[in-house]
């Protein structure tokens, strides 16, 4: 059976045998299977998948009705991601969203501070070779330009430097909150304890010898990089929702419009708001008013592009950044988007199932804007708008020019 969820495809499979011929056609982006399987077990499953080629990439969860710890560790030891309960669905899709957010990230930036030209060509033809894109900076005076402008996921560092050495620029580095979390690999030729202890305490993440042997300068790049990713995203999203927290989206909002102010392009600010949530919660109970919270989240995740920006802003207020967009564009999509999750049946156990709406309120950034605050604070206007003419409508603001 095949279920198209937005636009990846879903094969669903009851006995082994199935599974192991879907597995031999083809392996997926992700996999969930049952440990107890007729004809096999999820052990085996999991197993069959990390040996294929490229098995190491996709994401493997295994679900128990009565799961114990060792069963929790067996599944772990044959390559799973993620060991729940059968009952722990809506945990399960946190988990698949955060995968998914952390796959579809463009290639990882490194920015490699080596003086000695062999090594830094060295380093860069290795990283290139994963993957990464590279950046050299040769010279210690042009590092916090390309710090701030590169912006990386990671920072491969020399320690001996002409003029300001490595451990300095590390120290540096970890000022800023942007980078505190930035994976620092050190590469150097220095052996001794002291200069190791030196490395760890100057915020180094690594200290690797040179030479290096480019399969574990790679390996360690990558391992970083993917630990990295999964922070910054635990620290950025809603734990129930997914979304980029008030927080993190504030961030983006402001990212875009400084590159607005330099380059100006449309760029569109909606701010949404679920209708008489209140009533829902009082009516149904928390956990009810959860899920329709986490409802909404998908429909917008769902229908929205990669390259659209949507967070939680507050209880029952979310916000999407539509880069690119016209106002026009815009309230036509949130539009559609509306009327789809009017549309969307919520259940309640033992009742019958009830609709919700939400209103929003739209605002233009044009090259002509230069407050931020004014930006927000037109879409905030034009959402009470919204409220004020009924609920479940779409209003957008006068653009300024």
């Amino acid at each position: 059976q095949r279920i198209a969820f937005g636009d990846r495809r879903m094969q669903v499979v009851t006995v082994m045998a199935d599974a192991r011929d879907a597995l031999t056609k083809r392996s997926p982006d992700i996999l969930i299977t049952s440990v107890d399987l007729p004809g096999g077990s999820g052990y085996a499953v999991v197993e069959m998948l990390r040996s294929g080629p490229a098995g190491e990439l996709p994401f493997a969860a295994v679900l128990f009705s009565q799961e114990s710890f060792p069963d929790k560790v067996e599944a772990i030891r044959c390559g799973a991601d993620v060991v729940l309960g059968t009952a722990a669905l809506d945990e399960l899709a946190q988990r698949i969203d955060a995968y998914v957010e952390v796959a579809i990230k463009p290639p990882a930036r490194i920015l490699v501070v080596e003086d000695d030209p062999e090594q830094a060509a060295f380093n860069e033809s290795v990283l290139r070779s994963g993957g990464s894109d590279v950046l050299v900076c040769s010279e210690t005076q042009t590092y916090e330009q390309d710090l701030y402008t590169f912006l990386p996921d990671l920072i491969v560092m020399d320690i001996l430097m002409p003029g300001i050495g490595g451990h300095d620029l590390a120290r540096f580095t970890r000022q800023n909150k942007r980078f505190a979390t930035t994976p620092i690999i050190f590469l150097t030729s220095q052996t001794d304890l002291q200069t190791r202890i030196q490395s760890a305490r100057s915020g180094g993440d690594e200290h690797l010898v040179k030479p290096v042997s480019p399969g574990l300068l790679l390996a360690t790049a990558a391992s970083r990089i993917e630990r990295s990713r999964q922070l910054q995203s635990m620290l950025e999203r809603d734990g129930l929702t997914g979304l980029l927290t008030h927080s993190a989206f504030a961030d983006r909002l402001r990212q875009a419009w400084l590159v607005r102010r330099r380059h100006p392009r449309p760029a569109v600010l909606a701010m949404l708001d679920i209708d008489e949530f209140k009533k829902v919660n009082d009516q149904f109970g928390h956990a009810v008013g959860d899920r329709v919270l986490y409802s909404i989240a998908a429909l917008l995740k769902r229908r929205l592009r990669q390259t659209d920006s949507i967070g939680r802003y507050g209880g029952e207020e979310f916000a999407i950044l539509l880069e690119d967009l016209s106002a026009v564009q815009a309230e036509r999509l949130v539009d559609l988007l509306r009327e789809e999750f009017s549309k969307t049946n919520h259940e309640v156990f033992g009742g019958e199932p009830f609709n919700v709406t939400f209103s929003c309120g739209l605002a233009s950034l044009t090259a002509g804007d230069e407050d931020l605050e004014s930006w927000k604070r037109m879409a905030d206007e034009a959402l009470y708008t919204s409220k004020r003419r009924g609920r479940n409508r779409v209003t957008t603001a006068g653009s300024r020019t």
